[in-house]
């Protein structure tokens, strides 16, 4: 697999600098725009609804989700399906979405997650795909994840230690600030499959609520703490 995150991205029908792109909210599955912090993503956002995502090389994205004036965010609503995925015959990726509220509301996953690996002999589930939000993160009742790994967690993780985990190396290191309350919560109904050789699933916030049903491959952590780190050894 690929190793390191490097500046530059790609995004359907936009020209930006690179290291720095954007692309506008609009009937796409996620609400809210992406912006590549690092690595080189293609976002396909042309079908209402649907998303794919093709990480080009190990990435963070910034996202600035769509908050209702009530303050909910609806992050991923209820019946759409993102899809993440690496390039025909790369074999593997990792990417950080980093969903950056500028209120106190609880960000939002109600609908589908699908992360795979485009081989020559058809696509499989695999990939690393993590989730960030200082004000936590909630997995509606409705929410479906078919995925590699996963990590949802409300410690942000350091991008220097994001790097090194991505390519094999070194430690996911993550933190919050001093006395945060925040949350990541898995709402009955809930379904994860994490079933790809060697996945794993990994929750990281100061309160962690599990009410969902769980399949993993291989490891499970569920840490309740305001620093973590995270180390994988074979799996």
């Amino acid at each position: 697999r690929r190793s390191g995150l490097r500046a530059g991205c790609a995004a359907a029908a936009l020209a930006a600098t690179p290291g720095l792109c954007a692309s506008a909210a609009g009937a796409q599955a996620f609400n809210g725009t992406p912006t590549v912090a690092a690595g080189a993503v293609n976002f396909d956002r042309t079908t209402p609804g649907v998303e794919t995502i093709t990480v080009l090389d190990d990435a963070i994205v910034n996202w600035a989700p769509v908050e209702a004036p009530d303050g909910s965010i609806d992050f991923l609503p209820a019946g759409n399906t993102a899809t993440f995925q690496d390039s025909p015959g790369d074999g593997g990726f990792i990417i950080l979405n980093r969903v950056l509220p500028t209120g106190n509301g609880i960000v939002q996953l109600n609908g589908n997650i699908i992360s795979q690996l485009q081989t020559g002999a058809g696509n499989v589930r695999g990939g690393t795909v993590a989730f960030y939000s200082p004000t936590g993160i909630l997995v509606g009742s409705a929410a479906a994840f078919d995925v590699g790994s996963l990590i949802l967690t409300a410690a942000d993780p350091d991008p220097l230690s994001f790097q090194e985990f991505g390519a094999g190396s070194g430690a996911l290191n993550l933190a919050t600030a001093p006395g945060s309350q925040a949350r990541v919560q898995v709402a009955p109904g809930a379904t994860i499959n994490s079933t790809a050789e060697n996945s794993f699933l990994a929750l990281v916030a100061p309160q962690v609520i599990m009410n969902g049903d769980v399949r993993v491959n291989d490891s499970t952590a569920y840490v309740a703490a305001e620093a973590v780190e995270v180390t994988l050894n074979n799996g």
